[in-house]
């Protein structure tokens, strides 16, 4: 029934959480892991106000497991030579593994967008290669994986952000949708912290890199693409057009300055007082973001 279906949603934080420390020396599965991925971007999606709280308190957990699993230290393909289909099953693991790295790094930087904190990771601190293209991610046999060419070796994350910085387009045939929505959402992360330092800082890198970004997504998506456009049903954290739209729209205006007392208000939920009130501050964020969007329609 849609009551049980609640109430099992509702125990998933909870549940989750304690999977995730660790227990006798033991750390979380690999697949508890993935779970709790998709869990993330479940909440960010169709999430109430109790389930993105848990998502918050659940995050930080996550990053530290990642970082013990040493997934921050995954790459891809060492060579562009010829696949072995005797290595399809190795090389399904650690994609595997990539992309639960890069879930919660997206995750990562979209939070911290919309609620206004600093990011836990960083793009300095992994050289994990971009995730592989969709035809060998979907392949279905060993024998059409290794038919299909091998991710360049080059395809760094980290080179690529630094790329951006300096006006250098990666190559087409290093990108993917997926590594294009990384790559802004990188971009906000470190436009967040630098809008938010103490210190002066030169944002011309951040605005060039903005523009470069631009470019491969025209390059990838094709000339002619309506830029007004809009996919239906999209969630804004895989929307890679309107992330960039909103990126340039807090790099020549600045952030919005939304309520900081839902962050230091007690909780009106005795059940949950972790909740500090902190979906007051979401929701404005949301409704800024909302405002944004819309003027580009």
């Amino acid at each position: 029934s849609t009551s049980d279906a609640r109430l099992i949603y509702g125990s998933l934080p909870t549940i989750l959480a304690k999977s995730c420390l660790l227990s006798d020396g033991q750390s979380p599965s690999f697949e508890e892991m993935q779970a709790l991925v998709l869990l993330q971007f479940a909440v960010i999606a169709n999430g109430g106000v109790a389930e993105r709280a848990a998502s918050r308190l659940l995050h930080p957990l996550l990053i530290t497991t990642i970082r013990h699993a040493g997934f921050l230290k995954i790459h891809g393909e060492c060579s562009k030579a010829a696949r072995n289909a005797r290595s399809w099953t190795t090389w399904i693991r650690k994609e595997s593994e990539k992309r639960v790295l890069w879930g919660v790094y997206a995750v990562d930087c979209y939070q911290s967008m919309l609620c206004g904190s600093k990011p836990l990771l960083s793009p300095t601190e992994t050289r994990a290669s971009f995730p592989c293209d969709n035809l060998s991610w979907n392949a279905y046999s060993a024998s059409m994986w290794a038919e299909l060419p091998a991710q360049d070796p080059s395809s760094c994350f980290l080179s690529s952000v630094k790329g951006l910085m300096i006006g250098q387009v990666t190559s087409e045939s290093n990108i993917t949708s997926f590594g294009l929505n990384l790559l802004i959402l990188a971009m906000h992360s470190l436009l967040l912290e630098a809008q938010t330092s103490i210190l002066p800082v030169d944002l011309s890198a951040l605005e060039r890199g903005l523009q470069t970004w631009f470019v491969m997504w025209k390059q990838f998506k094709g000339q002619f693409h309506d830029l007004r456009e809009t996919k239906t049903g999209s969630i804004l954290i895989s929307d890679s057009i309107s992330l960039y739209r909103l990126a340039v729209h807090f790099l020549r205006n600045g952030r919005p300055v939304l309520d900081d007392g839902a962050y230091m208000e007690k909780s009106t939920n005795a059940g949950n007082p972790l909740i500090i009130k902190e979906q007051v501050y979401q929701y404005e964020m949301m409704q800024c973001v909302q405002r944004m969007l819309s003027e580009f329609q």
